[in-house]
């Protein structure tokens, strides 16, 4: 920017190139403190930069709230906003948990661990439909 202080009717047009000029010629030639190699090297020397993505399970599960919840005794559910969720018979011992939900998609929500917030396990929404079936 210093160099481009005394140029009069800088447009943006002048400024892209410019920067475009810097960045290809300075930047990506000169060694960063970091990598200790310039970026044109490090992109030319190394076969692969990018991160593996996420599995969609986990990036899912990345966008939740936690909140805690009480499990109804009487037939084994807890309800997250209006909408009921069976909590499997192995977690009917439980009285207090700590789920996680994406409120602006009910399908599924989830038990946490309360330390470590690991997942336990994946809670659907309450079936009537199935349950009065069971008990015919």
């Amino acid at each position: 920017m210093a160099m481009l202080s005394k140029v009069e009717n800088l447009s943006l047009d002048f400024l892209n190139q410019a920067s475009q000029a810097w960045v290809e010629r300075e930047y990506n030639r000169a060694e960063n403190e970091e990598m200790k190699s310039s970026p044109l090297k490090q992109y030319i020397e190394v076969k692969d930069v990018s991160r593996p993505s996420p599995d969609e399970e986990t990036f899912h599960f990345s966008f939740t709230r936690s909140d805690t919840r009480k499990q109804r005794k009487t037939d084994g559910t807890i309800k997250i906003k209006g909408i009921r969720y069976e909590i499997s018979s192995r977690f009917r011992h439980i009285q207090k948990f700590r789920v996680r939900y994406q409120s602006w998609n009910l399908s599924k929500a989830y038990i946490v661990d309360n330390r470590s917030d690991e997942k336990i396990a994946t809670i659907y929404p309450h079936s009537t439909v199935v349950n009065f079936y069971k008990k015919i």
